[in-house]
């Protein structure tokens, strides 16, 4: 005898969830939609909130209330700082750097740092770091740029480039690396000119200027206009406005543009323009 086959029912629909207030739901699906309106978790968020926020406020009593030490004086009180003073020299070996530090540590040992009086302590530190690298090593020269002009004087571009690149991996003076960065600028961009003025100077010549402008007109643009400002056009603005007459004429020659009645015409300048330059005075 054949008994009669069920039907087997999907295993996420034989899936019952039962959520904290009692109810069963159908799948994770069904309980998370009856989430969102059940009171019993909107209760318990409520109370978990509350919970979190007293403690937060409990937390910033206490620290609010925390003893202050007065043997600490405050870092924010206003006082009058000292000026700047002038920039001093520092050791590069590694022997004069570790004679500064045995010398630092000795002097400091008759130094009795405490937070009694910290800016005090402070400013004592900072001048016998500061009389110590001046005395021994000097200040810096502002004059310093005259005597790298002399040292690079003589240097081209490629020695330029060659000094800049060594000071860098040597970690050398800032000032030194400015100065070289400068004077490789100024010489890359004298040397750029030069190309171009040489260039413009055999232009009609060597150039086809119309097979340029035909394949790529803004890159003519930044290539010959953009870089030499200082060019001015064979021609007058009689001899232009003829050029552009002829042109858009010869497109239909019979036919003339008049303009419509019902476009406005500008009124006349009530005020003359000045062609006279400003005086600045």
């Amino acid at each position: 005898m054949e008994m009669p086959t069920q039907m087997c029912l999907p295993v996420k629909s034989c899936k019952a969830v039962k959520c904290c207030c009692g109810k069963v739901c159908k799948g994770a699906r069904g309980l998370k939609m009856h989430q969102r309106s059940c009171r019993v978790i909107d209760d318990l968020e409520d109370e978990l909130q509350q919970q979190m926020t007293e403690a937060l406020n409990d937390d910033n009593h206490e620290d609010n209330t925390d003893p202050v030490n007065p043997e600490i004086s405050p870092l924010n009180t206003q006082e009058n700082f000292p000026d700047l003073k002038r920039g001093i020299k520092l050791p590069k070996s590694p022997l004069q750097l570790s004679t500064a530090n045995d010398f630092f540590k000795l002097t400091f040992l008759n130094h009795s740092i405490t937070p009694d009086d910290l800016n005090n302590n402070i400013n004592t530190m900072v001048t016998v770091v500061y009389n110590y690298f001046s005395g021994n090593f000097g200040h810096v020269d502002n004059n310093s740029s005259v005597e790298f002009e002399r040292k690079y004087q003589t240097f081209s571009t490629k020695d330029l480039k060659k000094a800049l690149k060594k000071l860098k991996l040597e970690n050398g003076s800032i000032l030194e690396i400015k100065f070289v960065a400068k004077k490789l600028r100024i010489l890359l961009n004298k040397s750029n000119n030069t190309e171009l003025h040489n260039s413009d100077s055999h232009a009609s010549a060597d150039i086809d200027h119309d097979n340029l402008i035909g394949k790529n007109f803004w890159g003519y643009v930044k290539k010959f206009f953009k870089k030499n400002t200082s060019s001015l056009p064979s021609f007058n603005l009689a001899q232009c406005t003829s050029y552009f007459t002829k042109t858009f004429s010869a497109i239909s020659p019979n036919k003339t543009f008049n303009i419509p009645s019902w476009i406005l015409k500008f009124a006349s300048p009530q005020t003359p323009f000045k062609l006279d330059p400003p005086t600045y005075q």
